[in-house]
């Protein structure tokens, strides 16, 4: 009896499952059943609901979803399809769904044919599945079909534009592939950070670590572009990659050998006395110029611990973070101060624009005019600083929102007051909200154009798209 029913349980959920794509790549998009991409939700009650407010709406699990479903459940993530709509992920207990929040309709319709989805591309139009025992899928949204199957089994980073996709791995394992054409770009001997620059041309580390290459995804060889030189001693010598918003510049923030012998410093290794932690050190700035094709180096003539890179949103300015080190022999001590330097790219000179006594000070944005934002741990007010002004409050009497840690790059900083929502751009430009919670818990994601702001809150069951 057991057996039978068990038996018709397992063929029951293969009917609705449907078939999973195969196991090998193809050349062509594969045939599949398109799920539902639109429409009215099914009849009767659903597990999730938009309710109406002043200037927008809150999403939430319906009163039979809490009590007969399981209790358990929780928004997840959320990612913009256009102006109006947005993909959210809920969770409920161990299973994950899908649904499309038409914000100007005011109507949450489940999407099905969906297992695990990671990336969206800004356009809507493409996103990555994760299917159990089928591998990681490129799919077309609207229809569901699956496009082009990654390869490898688990990647470690994706990233998506409207016509790209790039794949990374944790071994010496990248690929680059445009959606348009179905056309592969391998980058061998790749590790850690792949970006996009201007004219389709990626950029990345090699797994060998002594150089950055570039290749044109218009055909062409990956070409080095610096020789880089790194010190045999330094713990996860990968470089940190930064591209200027406009493609234009690379900044590669690295650990140099010394001229004249690769042994001479003491800071073997870097191992933090206290406790034994080997941590990362820099020691030199190179900044690739894309037109030119040429590497300036900024040497800092002392170590560092390796911290954050930010361009302005014009690409005129760079700031960096970076953390002090004290070194003893073989031992580095990490220090409780962080050291906040901007580079004029114009003039080419740097400049310490501030200081902080602490070790995790976060970088927060870098303006047009060269001035960084930056907060202090455990400090909810951002402070604002420049190499010709003292530091000052940025935005005095305003609550620091954290943006969601998941997105890449950062969102901008939200501010929230007692009835307004505030988001400050890198371009100085300000939005308003109204606002009438009281958890300042929330994390902010802003929509296109600054129209929507949805807020994750930490209890989880809800998540609110207010309308500017």
């Amino acid at each position: 009896m057991r057996i039978g029913r068990a038996l018709a349980i397992a063929l029951l959920l293969s009917a609705c499952t449907g078939p999973a794509p195969g196991p090998s790549a193809p050349s062509a998009p594969v045939p599949a059943e398109p799920p539902p991409s639109g429409g009215s939700p099914s009849a009767g009650p659903q597990p999730l609901e938009l309710v109406s407010r002043a200037n927008g709406w809150v999403l939430q699990a319906t009163a039979d979803a809490r009590t007969g479903r399981n209790r358990e459940n929780y928004a997840g993530f959320s990612w913009w399809l256009g102006p109006d709509r947005a993909l959210v992920e809920w969770r409920w207990y161990f299973d994950n769904a899908f649904y499309v929040a038409d914000l100007g309709a005011g109507s949450i319709t489940p999407l099905k044919g969906y297992e695990s989805i990671r990336s969206v591309s800004p356009d809507g139009r493409h996103v990555i599945d994760h299917l159990s025992g089928a591998g990681v899928w490129l799919k077309e949204f609207a229809t569901g079909q699956p496009i082009y199957q990654l390869p490898g089994k688990d990647p470690q980073a994706t990233w998506l534009t409207p016509t790209l996709l790039s794949v990374t791995y944790d071994r010496n394992m990248a690929t680059v592939y445009d959606v348009a054409t179905g056309k592969e770009t391998p980058l061998p001997d790749a590790a850690g950070q792949v970006v996009l620059m201007a004219d389709r041309e990626v950029c990345y580390p090699h797994f060998t670590i002594d150089q950055v290459s570039c290749v044109s995804l218009n055909g062409g060889e990956p070409r080095p572009i610096a020789q880089l030189k790194v010190h045999p001693d330094a713990y996860d010598p990968t470089p940190l990659l930064a591209v200027s918003p406009d493609g234009r510049h690379l900044a590669i923030l690295y650990a140099k050998a010394p001229f004249l012998s690769w042994r001479l410093t003491p800071v073997a290794r870097a191992f933090d006395a206290p406790d034994t932690r080997m941590i990362p050190w820099a020691n030199d700035l190179a900044v690739y110029d894309a037109n030119t094709k040429q590497v300036t180096h900024y040497p800092f003539g002392r170590e560092y611990r390796s911290g954050e890179m930010l361009w302005s949103a014009d690409g005129s300015y760079l700031a960096l973070a970076l953390g002090d080190l004290k070194r003893s022999g073989s031992y580095v001590t990490t220090l409780e101060h962080t050291e906040f330097w901007v580079l004029n790219l114009a003039t080419g000179r740097s400049a310490k624009a501030a200081e902080a006594k602490s070790a995790n000070a976060q970088l927060r944005m870098v303006t047009d005019q060269g001035a960084v934002i930056y907060q202090v741990e455990k400090e909810k007010q951002l402070l604002v600083a420049s190499p010709e002004a003292k530091p000052r409050a940025w935005a005095p009497g305003l609550t620091v929102l954290p943006g969601p840690a998941w997105r890449q790059p950062p969102e901008p900083v939200a501010l929230i007051g007692k009835r307004t929502l505030e988001i400050r751009m890198d371009d100085g430009a300000v939005y308003r909200w109204g606002w009438e919670g009281k958890d300042a818990k929330a994390r902010p994601s802003v929509g296109p154009g600054a129209e929507w702001v949805v807020l994750h809150f930490d209890r989880g069951d809800e998540m609110v798209f207010l309308k500017r």
